[in-house]
């Protein structure tokens, strides 16, 4: 099967998201796809030591926050982060995220937000 609907529930919940996964990995093993939904952002400032993520904003506005430079964004909007980079984001927003490679929680370091 090669197309893929949404979950209805959330696959995880965490730091002020929800994601949904989809369950592609089977058909293509290098990416990941889920969407994630926030009324507020994600909590804590992250590094992911290997993915490289893309996050195309499907609903909302807001911004992100990548190694300290702040960037707004709304509907349409497409936000690449490369690995290594510190970044988190703020808004009421869904967003629609591609990994790849597909996210670990041991690739990932975290940093409390300093306001």
């Amino acid at each position: 099967m090669n197309v893929f609907k949404e979950p209805s529930r959330p696959s995880f919940e965490k730091v002020g998201i929800a994601g949904r996964v989809f369950e592609s990995t089977g058909l293509a093993p290098s990416a990941e796809f889920f969407t994630v939904e926030t009324s507020t952002g994600h909590e804590t400032t992250i590094r992911q030591r290997e993915c490289d993520f893309f996050y195309h904003v499907l609903e909302g506005s807001g911004y992100f926050v990548i190694d300290g430079e702040k960037q707004s964004c709304t509907v349409g909007d497409l936000v690449v982060i490369p690995h290594g980079r510190w970044f988190r984001y703020e808004g009421a927003m869904k967003l629609f995220v591609a990994s790849v490679p597909p996210w670990r929680a041991d690739q990932e370091d975290t940093q409390e937000n300093q306001g």
